[in-house]
């Protein structure tokens, strides 16, 4: 027989699971089937707490609906390419179409000195070539001038077809009014109202009015918007110190209006005025307005020369300048009253 071996003394386990104490599994080691057994023998023994749950999966479907939804708005809030190039061109559209329009603004204001246009430096051109080209026509053929600055909505009538007196009138009234028809009447001089040299503002003023009257009655004023008289008249200014005047009046019965100028002062040899009242018989009925000898007539005999020209001899101006510069102011009184009647209206 043989001989029995001889115990074996258990070897010394020095591991983690071998020093625990009592009453505490060892937690098994080396394989992972042993990791699972002591999960799920812990969670049967209620000695360590459950880890929660992972959070369900969502739903695939779902999830694709809504990133489709946020796809769709975000497309729908995205603004197209072709809107904006559409736009673009438009606005470039309207520049162009603005741009043509100044252009031809532009090309219409050259050649807006044709249609008698106002402003720009063109219209100042031509407005100046017209005038020169006009002077040149006048100066030419004076008779040229009433005819190219008459007409307008100004008709004048002057009780007298002195075209001395006339004419200065005219140019006065065009001047003001920059187209004016201005015409003499024939007037014979008025009897029995004034004396035939009136004296003082109110019988020269009164000696106007009456030829208007005379110049109306007797016809023949045409069209006439306006009618003008102007009467001579002497002035004691010191002691025997005299100056001889001219009342410019316009009436224009239609509107309601009637003004009056005088011309500049014409002084008069104190002889000459004396002579007048030696030819002024005492009996004279008009002798309270006047006398009844001109002072023109009788200067114009002392000094040889024509009635018209008498001004000229004893002050150097010119008869018609004078009148003109009158009935430059009387046109101007006259468009203002215009002016003040339309506002009124």
């Amino acid at each position: 027989m043989s001989e029995a071996s001889p115990p074996v003394a258990a070897a010394k386990d020095d591991s983690p699971a071998a020093q625990k104490p009592p009453g505490v599994a060892a937690k098994p080691t080396g394989s992972r089937e042993s990791s699972e057994f002591e999960f799920v023998e812990q969670g049967k023994a209620g000695q360590a707490p459950s880890l929660p749950a992972p959070p369900a999966p969502l739903p695939v479907q779902a999830a694709s609906a809504d990133v489709a939804k946020k796809e769709t708005a975000a497309a729908s809030v995205k603004v197209p390419l072709t809107s904006s190039t559409d736009n673009v061109g438009q606005e470039q559209q309207q520049q162009q179409q603005q741009q043509q329009q100044q252009q031809q603004q532009q090309g219409g204001s050259l050649l807006g000195w044709v249609r008698g246009a106002s402003g720009g430096l063109l219209s100042k051109v031509a407005e100046k070539t017209k005038n020169s080209v006009e002077t040149v026509i006048t100066t030419l053929d004076p008779q040229m001038k009433d005819f190219i600055y008459s007409g307008g909505d100004v008709t004048v009538a002057v009780a007298t077809d002195d075209e001395d007196k006339v004419s200065p009138l005219r140019e006065a009234f065009q001047e003001t009014f920059g187209r004016a028809t201005v015409y003499g009447v024939s007037t014979p001089l008025p009897s029995g109202k004034v004396a035939a040299q009136p004296v003082g503002f109110a019988s020269a003023r009164q000696g106007a009015t009456e030829r208007i009257r005379v110049a109306s009655r007797r016809g023949g004023t045409g069209e006439a918007t306006a009618m003008v008289a102007l009467e001579g008249m002497l002035l004691e200014v010191g002691e025997d110190e005299w100056v001889e005047m001219r009342c410019l009046v316009i009436r224009d019965d239609a509107r309601g209006i009637s003004l009056s100028c005088y011309t500049q002062p014409v002084p008069v040899d104190s002889r000459l005025v004396s002579r007048a009242r030696d030819l002024t018989p005492e009996d004279y009925p008009l002798r309270w307005s006047g006398l009844a000898a001109r002072v023109g007539s009788l200067a114009a005999e002392a000094w040889g020369v024509p009635e018209s020209e008498w001004r000229h001899m004893a002050v150097g101006v010119d008869d018609r300048d004078t009148l003109k510069m009158a009935g430059r102011a009387l046109a101007g009184m006259y468009k203002r009253a215009l002016a003040a009647k339309e506002q009124q209206l």
